[in-house]
């Protein structure tokens, strides 16, 4: 009894042995690869196809099935991966890849091999940015991450996926497909359906040739298998090919070292720039012949090749023949010349290779003897100088011709005048007329004495005598009826060293005076406007809000008078343009008003429709803009400090006030002091600032 229970617990010992052993779990991101470790034919030893997804258990009998766990193949995104297939058919010896075969990406291995797969390179890749759950014993997968350690014979930069950026054509290059042509210049023609060389099977199928296709690449992301086809980038933006000195030329533009020249024994050097693009359709032909003959297909430096090889010899040759023919001096003088001629070589030569030439510059021409340096610059001077003899000569005849014209018609004029005169008067009165005008220009007092009026008029016709009596009366009355002096006179009494207060009350003073005597005999028909502003900076606008509000009140500035700094202090008069205009204080006094109390209601400049009541308004804007001001129009004070504005009719006691304190001009907050315990006739309220 106690044996039978031996054996039973050794074979449940065992049975559970067996199932420990035959129960297998596959963990997410791992898949099982099977190998049947007995059997024969058929099911004969080794893997077996297809793999164990991830996330599930699996009972195979052990040891008859043994299942090892491995990593799923990873993709990078933007790369592609390649795939070397370990089991299959014999791969043809002709070709390069096998034949392809659809296996979902390399994932169903019995589909594979169902399906005549072949052993070696795949022509399908495997996109980046995935998973894929691939038999390492069907398949090699060899990505951007584990190509230094297999034999693909691949860079990591060729698992990348193709991007051909703006300004650039990807000009392919096909290892794989039918003998191409044996002409120099023979391309791959264009053949249809294969998806811009994605699908290498398709291309291979239609009849597609090995080497350099006419088909380019236009801007986008392509993902090509490496071992199927290259692309080279050929830059079709605008390139700028230099000979000159230096380094640090822009990527895929060429500089190359300057071209030096003999001429006449003076050695040369000639810096070139050839501005050129090369058309997407031109790309492939020169690949074609500048390509290759490197390990990485040597098409990084094309266009440098190309250059070297075309552009360099041509331009070479034409300067060594232009130094041929010139002379060291018309080499140096005719360097546009030579340059046009150049551009007229290299533009036929580069639309044979379909490349658009664009401009040709010949730079300076350095020399490298220092005598023939200082000869070019004695040369320069001397022609600097000629050229500035000539304009000088030509001026000097212009002004010449010039005063020879004025000089007759001037001539003319006095001669006809002249045979006017004495037509009308006779020679004798005629030249007594111009003696006595000359007289009167002079500087000497206004008298003419011949003992007594009857004896001048014994020598003068009664016509001349009348009419030298009427201009003389004219003049006596013009210099008597002057009220107001010239505005732009300096006030007397002042020394150089007067402070600007004192200039200013000085001249304001002055212009009271005047309008005060003026005022005694009539109304008059001109106003003194004095304008203090506490900074300079708004004078400008200022003074033209204030012109502005002028003549919408029907007057206009008639004079004015220069500023005085230190603040800034002007004097102007404004003149009525109508006899009957009205009075300018108080119109400008109700503009003002006005203006003030739309400011306070925050009515925009644009809702100011009359004509005054903006200019008024346009006036209390631009005192905005100093915290001290006052202004003067006629009988009408404005004054600004800080943010407050104020408008009074003066009376003629203010005004005389103001007259004897002429300084409080430039004190605009003690002037409303002054004249507030001033007695005035008439006095109107002062407006309240804008809020």
């Amino acid at each position: 009894m106690i044996v039978w229970w031996l054996v039973a617990g050794v074979v449940l010992l065992a049975g559970g042995i067996l199932l420990a052993r035959s129960t297998v779990r596959v963990p997410a991101g791992h898949v099982g690869v099977v190998y049947r470790r007995l059997g024969r034919g058929r099911s004969a030893a080794g893997a077996r196809a297809g793999t164990l997804p991830a996330g599930r258990r699996y009972l195979l009998p052990w040891p008859i099935y043994e299942v090892e766990v491995v990593r799923r193949v990873h993709v990078p995104p933007g790369t592609v991966g390649v795939v070397l297939a370990e089991q299959g058919r014999p791969a043809p010896a002709t070709g390069v890849l096998a034949r392809h075969v659809e296996c979902d990406l390399f994932q169903d291995e019995a589909a594979f091999l169902a399906n005549g797969g072949q052993l070696g390179r795949q022509p399908a890749v495997l996109p980046g940015g995935a998973w894929y759950a691939t038999n390492p014993e069907f398949f090699t997968v060899i990505t951007i991450d584990t190509v230094e350690s297999g034999r693909s014979g691949l860079r990591p930069d060729e698992l990348r996926e193709v991007v051909v950026p703006v300004g650039y054509a990807g000009v392919v290059v096909v290892h794989e497909g039918a003998e191409p042509g044996t002409a120099e210049d023979s391309l791959g023609p264009v053949v249809p359906g294969h998806a811009s060389f994605q699908s290498p099977d398709a291309f291979l199928n239609a009849g597609g040739q090995r080497g350099v296709q006419a088909e380019y690449l236009p801007v986008g992301s392509y993902r090509i298998n490496p071992w199927f086809a290259r692309v080279a980038l050929i830059p079709t933006r605008v390139l700028l090919l230099e000979w000159a000195s230096g380094s640090g030329a822009a990527p895929d533009d060429v500089r190359l070292d300057p071209i030096r020249v003999n001429v006449e024994g003076h050695w040369m050097r000639c810096a070139v720039t050839q501005i050129v693009r090369i058309t997407a359709e031109a790309a492939p032909r020169i690949v074609r012949r500048f390509g290759g003959g490197e390990p990485d297909g040597g098409y990084a430096d094309v266009v440098r090749r190309f250059v070297v090889r075309v552009l360099d010899p041509a331009i070479r040759h034409h300067l060594h023949t232009a130094a041929a023919a010139y002379t060291a001096a018309d080499f140096l003088a005719e360097q546009d010349k030579i340059r046009l001629e150049l551009e007229a070589r290299l533009r036929p030569l580069l639309a044979a290779w379909g490349v658009e030439a664009m401009q040709t510059v010949l730079g300076e021409i350095e020399t490298e003897q220092e005598e023939l340096d200082e000869t070019r610059r004695a040369v320069a001077i001397e022609a600097f100088r000629g050229r500035l003899l000539q304009e000088q000569l030509i001026n000097a005849e212009s002004e010449s011709d010039l005063a020879m014209i004025q000089l007759r018609a001037e001539r003319e004029r006095i001669t006809m005048s002249l045979h006017s005169d004495i037509e009308l008067l006779g020679r004798d009165n005629v030249a007594l007329t111009r003696m006595l005008e000359q007289l009167s220009k002079m500087a000497v007092p206004q008298v003419i004495a011949f003992g007594d009026a009857d004896e001048l008029a014994r020598y003068l016709p009664r016509s001349l005598a009348q009419d030298l009596v009427k201009r003389l009366a004219d003049a006596t009355a013009a210099v008597s009826a002057s009220a107001l002096p010239s505005i732009s006179e300096i006030p007397r009494g002042l020394g150089e060293d007067a402070t600007p207060p004192e200039r200013m009350g000085a001249a304001l003073a002055r212009e009271l005076r005047a309008v005060r005597d003026a005022r005694a005999q009539d109304e008059p028909s001109e106003q003194v406007i004095a304008i203090y502003l506490g900074e300079e900076e708004p004078a400008a606008a200022v003074l033209t809000a204030v012109e502005e509000l002028v003549e919408a009140a029907g007057w206009s500035i008639s004079e004015w008078s220069q500023e005085i700094l230190g603040s800034w202090f002007k004097l102007l008069r404004a003149k009525a343009k109508d006899v009957a205009a009205s009075d300018l204080a108080h119109d400008i006094a109700g503009d003002l008003r006005r203006a003030a109390e739309l400011r306070a209601l925050h009515v925009t400049q644009a809702q100011v429709d009359d004509t005054q009541a903006s200019a008024a308004a346009r006036l209390i804007q631009a005192l905005e803009h100093t915290p001290r001001a006052a202004l003067v129009v006629g009988s009408l004070l404005v004054v600004k400090v800080d943010d407050s504005l104020t408008v009074r009719t003066l009376s003629h006691r203010h005004l005389a006030h103001l007259e004897r304190n002429p300084h409080l001009i430039a004190d605009p907050a003690s002037i409303l002091l002054a004249l507030r315990d001033v007695a005035a006739d008439g006095e109107r309220p002062p407006i309240d600032p804008p809020q």
